[in-house]
């Protein structure tokens, strides 16, 4: 089977408009980003990822792309503070910077400690 970028009645669920993917991309993972009018896509296992219009489905850019397992499976965009989040199955998030996607950000970490 083919993968496809759809875009759908919200209240029909009837197909608007559709594009077809190239054969060799399993596409795994997409999400909205608000403001932007853009949908950044992850693949399965080719490691290359999409950014679409969203209005027009059109294709704007493509990118490369590891993560802990090589692999894509889910991405969301958290708009507090512009980051894309990406899973690839294992027990380890990896964050992006929606302009650079495909590089990993390196989130701030504060540890506070508890004397007993």
């Amino acid at each position: 089977k083919k993968s496809k970028v759809r875009q759908l009645d919200p209240k029909t669920g009837e197909v608007i408009k559709s594009v077809d993917m190239d054969h060799k991309y399993f596409a795994e993972g997409m999400t909205y980003i608000p403001g932007e009018d853009k949908l950044i896509q992850i693949t399965w296992k080719a490691k290359t990822g999409f950014i679409y219009n969203a209005t027009t489905l059109e294709t704007i850019s493509s990118y490369s792309f590891t993560t802990t397992l090589d692999e894509g499976w889910g991405i969301t965009f958290d708009p507090r503070d512009r980051t894309l989040i990406v899973s690839d199955g294992s027990e380890y998030l990896h964050f992006w910077d929606p302009d650079n996607p495909g590089v990993d950000k390196k989130p701030r970490v504060k540890v506070i400690r508890q004397n007993p």
